[in-house]
């Protein structure tokens, strides 16, 4: 954990009516804000205050997983090496893949789909490998030099650049002092303390459980926003005005900061409907979620794989707006099952289930809960009944419902995703379909902006930004605009993946000490080995130290896999003969209720 002076200062947020400044104002606490907190506290000056707005009150255990790959995690490494291990170590891994049938439930033939992942190893130092949400997210805030640097149950309501004159008085009228010829340097290029605050956002106070993050309903629903304000500040009955030098907007798909900062357009409707859930192993283990028979007759060695429904003819990749079903399961003794579920917005209204949901704001907000799980048993009742049982045996709680949008790719264009001192990145700069690369290129964003502002001395701004995004428009676009299997261009993009380190010999949680044949020696661990007061390790073998280390991790949980495989199955619980009655309770609900709760993935 790097430690630094970073908001040692920050003054409480729990009053209603509370101004607040800070240097660098991140809005949206999920891995791209998170990964950008984490990423800038190891390139900026400590002094320099950053605070991550997160519209959630706290991270809950909604939604599923994400496909980390290659490019994700080695941006991760780029932050620490500890925060890849973390997330190598708590990964779900299959052997294989088998796809099925989507109304049938019967395996097809020549269908089986394998990974190589000690190959990708052996070519790039990373693998591809599924997390759950949550786990990303925490690896991520654990690494922060301060968690107070996340404010939980704010969300921005109004934006607006201050302008000249009231910058100056907001900072207490330090103006630029004049230089040899006597004109006043640019603010952009004076220390961070003598710059002035240029930005002022609205947040408001999000109730308990009334939001996923990602763009709320309400405050989508009037396009000027002033009727949203009115409405959340009503709702939480608390305002805080946050007024920041630099604005980083990471809040997902409906992004504020980039419709009132930038002009920007909102996304646009992809036609499908996404719905996630997740499990834990407990339950998996004593049979509370019914395990599908036709999945898994061959027993334990079904447990070793990860399972994919489609359509008859479609294959393994039915398209971005074919339905699908994958099912990933945990995989040892911790970590939770997760599943993925898409249908086209035609045909979950063909089964009767209303879309969007009134009072959704358009789709925008998403479901959570009994009605999110409720309207996905009925708008995919083609599924196998074996199939619906699994999923109606999802914890509600654990359930989200959300419509997919993006941002065409014919939209981004040098200076779309920045402006003066405001910068998008993630899902707020390019929306992207549910392939896992949404998060992974939310975190390359971090990385390589922190990189370029290490470039320029620790500084954020209008040439920092431009410089940034020109590197990242192209590779967004290579990797984005592939969307055909075997995806070629996207493949050759990511194998080809180099993040700059922002970690330095000597950091905490790195070997101060390696053996003097590392080839030969391999650690599970991050954790530092004592010095003897010799040299520390050069960067090329603290790199290579850590590739050794998550490819141990790597090896040690395919072995745990390959073991459950090979294992007896273990006896179903009572769960099973149930399976029925719990799909009629829970799609008992009506398919029209709506508990609007917010969006976001």
């Amino acid at each position: 954990m790097v430690t630094s002076a970073v908001n040692a200062s920050a003054p409480a947020l729990d009053k209603p009516e509370a101004v607040v400044y800070t240097d660098v104002a991140i809005v949206g606490g999920g891995p791209g804000g998170l990964a950008a907190a984490a990423a800038l506290s190891r390139v900026l000056d400590p002094s320099v205050r950053i605070q991550v707005f997160e519209a959630a009150r706290a991270y809950s255990e909604a939604g599923a997983g994400v496909g980390m790959h290659i490019n994700g995690l080695m941006a991760c490494e780029a932050i620490h090496p500890s925060i890849a291990h973390t997330l190598y170590d708590k990964a779900c891994y299959s052997l294989c893949s088998y796809q099925y049938n989507d109304v049938t439930g019967q395996r097809n033939a020549g269908g089986t789909l394998a990974v190589d992942r000690l190959g990708q190893m052996d070519a790039t130092g990373h693998c591809q490998a599924l997390m759950y949400w949550n786990d990303v997210r925490e690896a991520l805030y654990e690494h922060l030099p301060d968690p107070g640097m996340v404010q939980f149950g704010w969300r921005a309501a109004a934006c607006q650049a201050l302008d000249a004159a009231e910058q100056e008085l907001l900072s207490g009228g330090t103006g630029a002092a004049a230089g040899a010829d006597g004109a006043a340097p640019a603010a952009a290029a004076l220390p961070w303390a003598q710059q002035p605050h240029r930005y002022e956002l609205r947040m408001t106070r999000q109730r308990a459980g009334g939001s996923l993050g990602g763009g709320g309903a309400a405050l989508a629903a009037a396009d000027d926003g002033k009727e949203a304000v009115a409405m959340a500040a009503a709702a939480s009955g608390e305002e805080l005005v946050v007024r920041a030098k630099v604005v980083i907007g990471a809040d997902g798909y409906f992004s504020r900061i980039r419709r009132e900062l930038l002009g920007g357009s909102p996304p646009v409707f992809s036609g499908v409907v996404m719905w996630r859930g997740s499990f834990t192993a407990e339950e998996l283990r004593t049979g509370a979620v019914p395990l599908p028979a036709a999945a898994f007759g061959a027993g334990a060695s079904d447990r070793a794989a990860s399972h994919r429904w489609t359509p008859a003819g479609s294959g393994a990749f039915p398209g971005p707006g074919g339905r699908v079903l994958l099912l990933f399961l945990a995989q040892s003794g911790d970590g939770v099952g997760a599943w993925y579920l898409q249908n086209s917005a035609k045909a979950v209204q063909e089964a009767g289930v209303e879309f969007p949901p009134a009072g959704a704001g358009g789709g925008v907000g998403g479901l959570a809960g009994p009605v999110a799980l409720a309207r996905g048993l009925a708008a995919n009742s083609h599924l196998p009944p074996d199939v619906q049982a699994l999923l109606a045996a999802t914890a509600p709680e654990r359930v989200t419902e959300h419509g997919l949008y993006v941002q065409p790719l014919d939209s981004v264009k040098q200076g779309s995703w920045t402006r003066g001192h405001v910068v998008l990145i993630g899902d707020a700069a390019h929306a992207a379909p549910p392939d896992g690369q949404g998060a992974n290129l939310a975190i390359e964003d971090a990385v390589v902006l922190a990189d370029v502002a290490r470039r320029h001395g620790g500084m954020l701004g209008p040439q920092v930004f431009a410089e940034w995004e020109a590197l990242r428009q192209p590779r967004v676009k290579d990797i984005l605009g592939d969307t055909k299997y075997p995806f070629p261009n996207r493949n050759k993009c990511i194998q080809a993946s180099y993040f700059a380190p922002l970690w330095v010999p000597g950091d905490a949680g790195l070997p101060t000490s390696l053996p003097a044949d590392a080839s030969s020696s391999s650690s599970s661990s991050s954790s530092s080995s004592s010095s003897s007061g010799g040299q520390l390790p050069s960067m090329a073998a603290l790199l290579e130290w850590s590739r050794r280390t998550s490819r141990s991790i790597v090896e040690r949980r395919l072995a745990e896999v390959a073991a459950r495989g090979a294992a007896p199955e273990q006896p179903p619980g009572q769960a099973q003969a149930a399976a029925p009655a719990v799909v009629a309770a829970a799609a008992a609900a009506a398919p029209g209720a709506r508990d609007v709760a917010g969006g976001g993935r």
